[in-house]
Parts: structure tokens; sequence; C-alpha cells
């Protein structure tokens, strides 16, 4: 028996592979939006000040 030179993949894997792109997709949206509001902030601080924007605790 031999095996073939280039298996198909299963439509489950598949259907995973496409899934797991999708997470990657949104997880890498995400973090770009948070690097994106962290540089926001921090210019806005340099802009308007060093304590411009200080965090009440």
């Amino acid at each position: 028996m031999t095996l073939p030179g280039n298996p198909r993949p299963s439509e489950s894997t598949e259907r995973i592979g496409k899934l797991e792109g999708a997470l990657l997709g949104v997880l890498g949206i995400m973090g770009a939006l948070i690097v994106g509001g962290s540089l926001v902030v921090m210019v806005t601080s340099l802009v308007l000040g060093g304590n411009a924007l200080e965090i009440p605790e």
C-alpha cells in the first residue's frame, strides 16, 4: 500500500484552520487597537505636559 504524494486535508481540519486564522486575526486587531490607544495617550500626555493625564488612585 502506497501513500498519496499530496494528501488532501479533511474538511474538519480545513475548518479548524480557518477558525484559527480568524481568531488570530481578531487577536491581532485587538493588539493593534491597544498599542494604538497607548500611543495616543502617550503623545497627548507629552503635548499637554507631563502631569496633564494623571491617573487618580
